[in-house]
């Protein structure tokens, strides 16, 4: 008797704990098509979206540098698409509740513009907004007033949901567009 397998047992409670889950799962997360992203840790939620816009803009024709890699000590932006500095911000679905969490977005940092990635279980939702748009003040502060955050409901960005290379397309122009009017926009120095 001492000699029994125990691992039985620990998926026996696995899959009645599942079941469970199952029934409280009001996003649909336990059958859905990404359910790897809920799977992993903050930061590599943020590095799959940074990959992701990173071979969106790719496949657009831009000239893409994902400064995240090629320069660990830039702390600034993740990407440079054209000559625009960007932050990339992934956030999941909540598992009960329909809003979208993005952490840790800096004011006093040096980007053009932020793309938001929102993924729920079988949707892509995407933002992009020049940072000269955002109404700082109305967001909620973390960490000494240093960091905000931004909360997004799906009935907020529904209409930001992307099928296709062409609608992340309009949504990105329409962006850097804004970017490229601004009149706080400058060029970087070495692409003048």
């Amino acid at each position: 008797m001492n000699d029994q397998n125990i691992k039985p047992v620990l998926h026996r409670a696995l899959r009645d704990a599942l079941e469970v889950l199952r029934g409280k799962d009001k996003h649909g997360w336990l059958g859905g098509e990404f359910i790897e992203i809920r799977r992993m840790q903050a930061d590599n939620r943020g590095s799959v979206g940074e990959d992701f816009v990173v071979a969106l803009l790719q496949m657009l024709g831009k000239t893409v540098t994902h400064t995240g890699r090629t320069d660990p000590q830039n702390k600034q932006w993740d990407i440079v698409a054209d000559g625009i500095r960007l932050e990339v911000k992934l956030a999941t679905l909540g598992a009960n509740t329909p809003t979208f969490q993005h952490e840790n977005l800096e004011k006093d940092r040096q980007y053009d513009g932020i793309v938001f990635v929102d993924v729920a279980p079988n949707d892509i939702y995407i933002t992009c907004v020049a940072k000269c748009d955002i109404e700082w003040n109305k967001l909620h502060r973390r960490r000494h007033g240093i960091h905000y955050k931004m909360d997004w409901t799906l009935s907020k960005i529904k209409e930001n949901k992307m099928e296709t290379l062409g609608d992340f397309s309009a949504a990105y122009e329409k962006m850097a567009q804004r970017i490229i009017s601004a009149k706080e926009y400058r060029r970087p120095a070495d692409e003048i």
